[in-house]
């Protein structure tokens, strides 16, 4: 469920006279106006026009469309309504009047001027960091959150950056012991959080998501942190110097931990906790097969380029018993190299035709079933027919991998939160995935 934030409003003569901004709706940046600060932001209406605005100026301009111009077109009003001597007097205009001027009385003096939108509400233009941001769900009644600092860039209490390991490392956290080293980790009591060490090292091997976000949160609390997400940040942070520590990976994966994986067989640490638990798989060369079938797809009929194969064999590290399985099978070759060219021999026998590929919204809840827990309809989440309603919380896998996972940083595996291999498949059926909220994916047809 989203929470609902405090919105603090401009003061009127900063919108008139000053530079102003706001914070993104979907990622709570700063859209800023300075070299340090800047970053592409999608301005979108109710009806899902969108505007790009690559390097916002400080005074409400997006895309060449005024926010406040926008605001008075979405709520019914026209320039012919410059005409209305009751809309200039309810404006106060000193002058000719603009659209604007009508924008900045609905933000501000609603009483004054009423929106002529269905509902009799205030509608808002949204201001997000995404390009494909879901605008059909979005509540255009809730209003952006204004910028404290008017987008100005401040400069940070530290010149740490969480981007920057090496710098980072020797910065204002690991100077005050905040950050734990390798033999802090020893010894530990899983079931009790004395200090910032165990609790990192009870993140790793933890499987649930909200739970494995709340330790984040916790950690970077420990560590100093006031706002959520730099807690988060600093979280992640921990577990990825963790990670690389007990070489889990690269210690680039950030997500819940995979019990039975390859990463997690050659770590030092080994599956924990999970060790008992952890179901062997019996691989043979049917189900090999069709493993590798279920890679070789080439999505968008123009042939994929050569590091396809790779990416795809590295797949093969979080199915457990799999590398063990083509070791025992080809011997003295490597066991992701083996991989990599069967898929790549697979892909060259498989062709697919998108549109003969579509298939019925039955028999993609059918599909979709098989990988995830809960699937109901879009008829049963809001009443729109024509799509499936997902769950994003349970940490379903796909290829070892999450399937949705809303705040990864995996940039190379996902694409806005959702796995590229699973977005493929749902791709050549013909439906794609969308966000709702960060537990919530909505799959509708292309």
């Amino acid at each position: 469920m989203k929470i609902k934030k405090t919105f603090k409003r401009f003061n009127l003569e900063s919108i008139n006279e000053g530079q102003f901004s706001w914070m993104t709706y979907d990622t709570d940046v700063q859209i800023g106006s300075e070299k340090q600060n800047t970053i592409d932001v999608y301005m979108f209406d109710n009806e899902g026009n969108q505007w790009h605005e690559k390097k916002y100026e400080g005074y409400g301009v997006f895309g060449n469309m005024d926010y406040y111009e926008l605001l008075a077109k979405m709520n019914g009003y026209t320039e012919e309504d410059l005409e209305d001597k009751a809309v200039l007097k309810a404006i106060r205009a000193m002058g000719k009047a603009e659209m604007r001027d009508i924008g900045i009385t609905l933000a501000f003096e609603p009483k004054k001027l009423k929106t002529k939108a269905k509902g009799n509400k205030v509608l808002f233009p949204a201001l997000v960091e995404n390009p494909k941001f879901p605008w059909k769900r979005h509540d255009f009644t809730e209003e952006a959150e204004s910028d404290p600092n008017q987008s100005w860039y401040q400069e940070p209490d530290y010149d740490d950056d969480y981007e920057d390991d090496d710098d980072y490392e020797q910065g204002w956290y690991e100077s005050n012991n905040l950050f734990p080293t390798f033999d802090d980790y020893t010894n530990i009591n899983e079931n009790k959080f004395s200090g910032i060490a165990d609790l990192v090292k009870s993140l790793h091997f933890e499987i649930d998501p909200k739970t494995a976000e709340e330790k984040k949160i916790e950690i970077g609390y420990r560590q100093g942190e006031v706002t959520k997400r730099k807690q988060i940040e600093g979280g992640e942070y921990s577990l990825r110097r963790f990670r690389k520590e007990v070489k889990y990976g690269d210690g680039t994966y950030l997500g819940v931990f995979i019990p039975g994986s390859y990463d997690a067989a050659v770590s030092s640490l080994g599956d924990g906790p999970h060790a008992k638990k952890v179901k062997k798989v019996n691989w043979n060369q049917r189900k090999y097969d069709k493993w590798i079938s279920d890679l070789a797809y080439d999505n968008d009929g123009g042939g994929q380029d050569s590091s396809y194969g790779f990416e795809m064999a590295q797949n093969a590290k979080f199915e457990p018993g799999l590398i063990d399985f083509v070791k025992r099978s080809n011997r003295g070759e490597d066991p992701l190299q083996r991989i990599q060219w069967d898929i790549e021999a697979a892909m060259e026998s498989v062709v697919i035709n998108v549109n003969e590929a579509k298939v019925s919204l039955e028999k993609l809840k059918e599909f979709v079933s098989k990988h995830l827990r809960f699937v109901s309809t879009s008829d049963e989440f809001d009443g729109t027919e024509g799509g499936l309603w997902a769950s994003a919380e349970d940490a379903d896998m796909y290829k070892g991998r999450r399937i949705y996972d809303y705040y990864s940083e995996d940039h190379k595996n996902y694409t806005f939160g959702v796995l590229n291999s699973w977005e493929k498949e749902l791709n050549k059926r013909g439906y794609y995935s969308e966000y709702y909220d960060a537990g919530t994916v909505m799959i509708w047809e292309e």
